[in-house]
This record gives C-alpha cells, structure tokens and sequence, in this order.
C-alpha cells in the first residue's frame, strides 16, 4: 500500500465501498443524518432490540455520537452533509494519526461494541462462521464461498475466535492497516475486491441486489411486498 492512505487505489476502494454500501442508503451521493436513522433502525429491527431496552438506547446513543463527531469533524463547508471527499479526507487523517486501539475515542469504540453485538446474535461473546456468513453474505450478499475463504483466513482456519478485541482489530485495521495479510484488509479483499465497489448511482446487477435487500429486510416488516 500506498505510504499516504489517499495515494492508494484499494485504500480509496475501502472507503467507497464504506461511504455507499454501509452508510449512504439514500443514494443521494451524501451521508447525513437521516442515513444515520436507516443505520439504526436496521440494526434495532435486525438485532430485534425492543424499543426502549439496553441495547436500542445503546444504538441509538452510538449514532447520535457518531454523527455529530462526523459532522463536526469531517463536514468542512458545515451543510449537514458529508460529501465522499469529506469522508476520505477524515478517515485519512483519523488513519494517519492511529497509534493504538487505547486511543480510539468513545464514538468509535461505541461504533464497534453496538456492530459487534449485533453480529454476534448468540451472545457468547464470539462471531462464529455461521454469524459471519449471516451477516456479509445473509445482509451483504456477498458469495457465500467468499465469505467462507475470508473467515477462515481472519481465523487462521479456526484456530482463533473472533472475540471483541480481534472484531476491533479487522474494523480499525480495515481503514488503518498497510498489512494486506492483516484481519482488516482481507475483510477489505472480501468487500472490494471480490465484488467490485458500485461508486455512482447507476442500475447494475448489483445495485439491484442492493436495494431488494433494503426494501425486504430493512422495511418491509411485515412481509406484505
């Protein structure tokens, strides 16, 4: 990789397909705030989080922190949106100035508790490969063989579990990491390489597959069509 993060074509990949495919379910070509409500709301309904528990205040609680920290920090010309030039200039800079995870600020950390915990649905502390699977190819749509591979690479064919500490590894690794062996960036392979990253706002196979996925599993609750 690339010595400036900004000079590296699959760091730049990564943080597209963050930008669009994580965060951006508008489709508008901005993140603001009534993505952040999408986020959520998916995560909550997913998770089955009742309305007013631990864990949905805890959500919740995460993306208000997390967008005021993006807006007041990565929103440069201050007009409640975060443009795909504002996100890559702030994760470079977060990225660059990374020493270790004892410095990660209660946003971030609040960020990957609240996804961990919904990943791992049983609750025993660990993302097992049932878990990744349900998640990246279940909610992703990632080939399942893709996954699998990804998976057992990330735990050294299951010799290692995917607790907190290594899911915080492989998500702070996917935006800071140089290492193309390390957890983040074979997560990244799996993300960017494998199925291409859709970067403008055009009907492809992919973005087909997207938007079922959003209206099935994210609103349609009901299972009405």
């Amino acid at each position: 990789m690339a010595k400036n993060f900004k000079d590296d074509s699959f760091w730049l990949a990564k943080m597209r397909h963050q930008f669009y495919t994580w965060f951006d379910f508008n489709e508008n070509g901005v993140v603001d705030k009534d993505d952040f409500d999408i986020v959520v709301q998916g995560l909550v309904q997913g998770a089955k989080w009742a309305e007013g528990s631990p864990m949905w205040k805890r959500a919740n609680t995460m993306k208000s922190n997390l967008w005021e920290q993006l807006k007041s920090s990565a929103d440069t010309d201050k007009n409640d949106q975060i443009s795909l030039t504002e996100w890559v200039d702030f994760w470079a800079e977060c990225a660059a100035k990374y020493v270790n995870d004892t410095d990660l600020p209660f946003w971030y950390t609040e960020f990957l508790d609240v996804y961990f915990c919904f990943m791992d649905k049983n609750g025993d502390g660990w993302i097992d490969c049932t878990e990744f699977v349900a998640y990246f190819h279940g909610l992703r749509n990632i080939h399942q063989d893709i996954v699998e591979t990804a998976y057992r690479r990330i735990t050294l064919n299951e010799q290692r579990h995917i607790d907190i500490k290594l899911f915080r590894e492989m998500v702070i690794g996917y935006t800071v990491s140089k290492d193309m062996k390390s957890p983040g960036n074979i997560m990244g392979e799996m993300l960017v390489k494998e199925i291409g990253c859709e970067t403008e706002f055009k009907r492809t196979e992919f973005w087909d597959i997207k938007q079922r996925h959003h209206f099935f599993y994210w609103f349609d609750q009901d299972r009405n069509g």
